[in-house]
């Protein structure tokens, strides 16, 4: 059978029906997990599993929702999460504090997401998951921040907040280089060195998969065609797809007849078995 077609039919068994965007968000068929306990407010993450039984320990990739790090909800990656599950990883999706629900600036959810991955890999045994292969991924603020946890500094000295690989759909603030100092402290809560990605890539860097549309009236794709080729230049694996005329989100599911999102899932999958994060289509005769 067709690998693009394989892919299709997987798609149409499991994502029957739109997403809607609910907080608290509805996470059902996964395992609930709360990593930190914050103000009182416990953050939780949904832990979607393979559903075929893995005799090893599996790639995982994490999700990390968007909404300019005001609002949004984890319900943004649920139909992701459900297609890389059942094609043999772990999936999470990651809760985290936001300004509009918890008045926080973006240094809060940097450090959030970033201890989201510490306890990912602390509890690897647990989740039945390969430490050493965990994919970071999230849309727009939340491919901000999934791009964050590998390149931001840890201020509290943590070695295991560090993904392995990155997949990020039209990733906001990659490159801040035309602002000023200032507005970025007053706009982060950090220093412009401390959270400008572009700034931050050096002689190490994870495999890394960005998926944009080339007319994102949101984030304009000049900062992603910067960090590129940043990446490039330093000799890193690091593939920018370009959709031509598509818009900010366009990679979600149900938006329009959703061949974007299938078409987007389907170079993920190519991506991470390029990199060895998951395993080749099962033979069909």
């Amino acid at each position: 059978m067709n690998q693009t077609l394989y892919i299709f039919l997987i798609f149409v068994f499991f994502c029957s029906g739109q997403n809607k965007r609910n907080y608290p968000p509805k996470i059902l068929n996964a395992e609930e997990y709360v990593y930190k306990t914050t103000d009182n407010f416990n953050l939780k993450l949904w832990v979607y599993k393979p559903y075929k039984k893995q005799e090893k320990p599996t790639s995982v990739i994490v999700f990390f929702f968007g909404g300019g790090l005001k609002t949004g909800s984890p319900e943004q990656f649920i139909s992701q999460s459900e297609y890389f599950s059942s094609r043999g990883i772990t999936s999470i999706i990651v809760d985290y504090r936001v300004y509009n629900r918890h008045g926080v600036k973006p240094s809060e959810c940097i450090l959030d997401a970033k201890d989201a991955i510490v306890w990912i890999r602390r509890n690897a045994e647990l989740l039945k998951i390969d430490a050493n292969k965990i994919i970071a991924s999230g849309g727009s603020a939340g491919g901000y921040l999934a791009a964050a946890t590998y390149f931001v500094k840890n201020k509290k000295g943590d070695l295991y907040d560090k993904p392995n690989a990155l997949v990020l759909f039209n990733p906001a603030w990659l490159d801040l280089s035309n602002l000023n100092n200032q507005d970025v402290l007053e706009r982060f809560g950090m220093k412009k060195n401390e959270v400008n990605i572009k700034g931050l890539v050096n002689k190490n860097a994870p495999p890394t998969l960005i998926l944009h549309g080339d007319k994102d009236n949101v984030v304009n794709i000049s900062t992603v065609r910067n960090f590129n080729k940043r990446m490039i230049e330093l000799g890193h694996h690091c593939k920018l797809i370009e959709y031509k005329n598509l818009s900010h989100g366009f990679f979600n599911f149900g938006i329009n007849n959703n061949e974007n999102y299938y078409h987007t899932l389907a170079i993920i999958d190519s991506f991470l078995r390029e990199i060895n994060f998951l395993s080749p289509f099962p033979s069909i005769n």
